[in-house]
């Protein structure tokens, strides 16, 4: 059967009903399983795969400006157009990426010393796996950018890397409008976009696209649920709704959420943590992007208090999605040690923030709830070394309440 069908498709050029290829793929892995080292059975699927990437999939009957358009260029949309056009054997010229910005747009907009916490290393040479931090097999940030930690910039420029050596098809600055689905029980949609290149974006000409397939890449780093939009000053302006007359009676993200979180800045909103106004903060949470803060406001010689539900730099648990990562901590270590008093981060821990009000003097105050401190089981082999100072906590239920300029 796939001597026949592998000259079949060789021979014509044209590839075999989806089920034929869908059967002949489950015998395939059947095999795979019962004898993981089974030579023939792994040629065999890399030579199907190889012939179904040469061959390409044969048009829709809809007529259709693209096969799939994604929404975003960053890594999810990048190695998504990657994986369409080379492992599926998609034509790059019917897969578009559409972004907003430029390819890795949120990466740039990290904070300047914000880096990833999990280590790139170039392993093609070693073994069958790959960089951690990879979008896709043969490729690797370590070996584009010979970073273990790259920052949000280097990323960008690793991942504009492939696009232009894999020459895949993108449309900068250009925003997505609407979406709409066009018949019923089609895979065929309608997409608005339109021009974001200079100040007059909302009057930019309309221009209507048709593709098969959406593809949603856009992330999350550059829409966090936040009521106000960000001042030079570091703080936030409430968005009033057209209609909504002041807002009275109308729900707020905040109102559902943390009361006062309006009067926070989110660290996306960050350009560079040295360049904050003001040499004492509050950080509300004690996880990733939390921890970081507190180490480059230290290195930048700004004092910090960490609030936090949880004392994730020193948990005893097994379970690393309850601690930070042993980057992160590290660099805490560091942060800790600072010969300057001031620039040392205070722990809080275990806290709840209950409520961010403006202070009568100016700037902010932070209410918060001390928690019940829960006792873990000594994890086997967990040795805590150079264990990371915690505020002593305070009665479970009493209140704390701390001032900032800035939250």
């Amino acid at each position: 059967m796939i001597h026949k069908l592998m000259s079949e498709m060789e021979e014509k050029g044209e590839r075999p009903p989806p089920e034929t290829i869908d059967t002949l793929w489950s015998h395939l892995e059947t095999s795979k399983r019962l004898n993981p080292e089974c030579g023939e059975t792994i040629e065999w699927m890399h030579r199907i795969s190889g012939v179904l990437r040469k061959i390409p999939p044969p048009w829709s009957r809809e007529k259709t400006d693209f096969d799939v358009l994604v929404i975003g260029a960053g890594s999810a949309g990048v190695g998504t157009a990657l994986m369409l056009t080379e492992t599926f054997g998609l034509d790059q010229s019917r897969v578009l990426m559409v972004e907003r910005g430029e390819v890795g747009e949120s990466f740039r907009r990290w904070p300047k010393e914000m880096k990833f916490i999990s280590p790139s290393f170039n392993q093609q040479g070693w073994t069958k796996s790959f960089d951690l931090n990879a979008i896709a097999s043969g490729t690797s940030p370590a070996f584009t950018l010979h970073a273990e930690h790259p920052s949000g910039d280097e990323y960008a420029a690793y991942l504009e890397a492939v696009v232009k050596v894999k020459e895949l098809n993108v449309r900068r600055s250009t925003e997505v409008v609407e979406v709409r689905s066009v018949g019923k029980g089609l895979p065929l949609f309608s997409v608005d976009i339109r021009s974001v290149t200079g100040e007059n974006d909302e009057q930019s000409a309309m221009e209507t696209l048709s593709a098969r397939y959406i593809i949603w890449a856009a992330g999350e780093f550059q829409y966090p649920w936040a009521t106000g939009t960000p001042t030079k000053e570091g703080q936030q302006e409430e968005k009033k709704s057209e209609g909504d007359e002041g807002g009275k009676g109308r729900k707020t993200l905040a109102d559902e959420r943390l009361p006062g979180s309006e009067l926070c800045l989110h660290n996306s909103r960050v350009s560079s943590w040295s360049d904050l106004p003001g040499d004492n903060f509050i950080i509300i949470g004690g996880y990733e992007s939390g921890v970081d803060a507190s180490v480059n406001l230290s290195r930048a010689g700004k004092g910090c208090k960490v609030l936090a539900s949880t004392p994730t730099w020193s948990t005893k648990d097994s379970d690393p999605s309850v601690e930070i990562a042993p980057y992160t901590t590290a660099r805490l270590r560091e942060a800790i040690s600072h010969p300057n008093p001031h620039c040392r981060p205070e722990l809080y821990a275990p806290i709840r923030v209950d409520r961010i009000a403006r202070a009568p003097q100016g700037g902010y105050n932070v209410t918060a709830s001390w928690k019940a401190v829960e006792v873990t089981p000594h994890a086997p082999l967990r040795v805590l070394t150079g264990e990371i100072p915690t505020v002593e906590p305070g009665e479970p239920e009493s209140t704390l309440v701390l001032h900032t300029r800035i939250g």
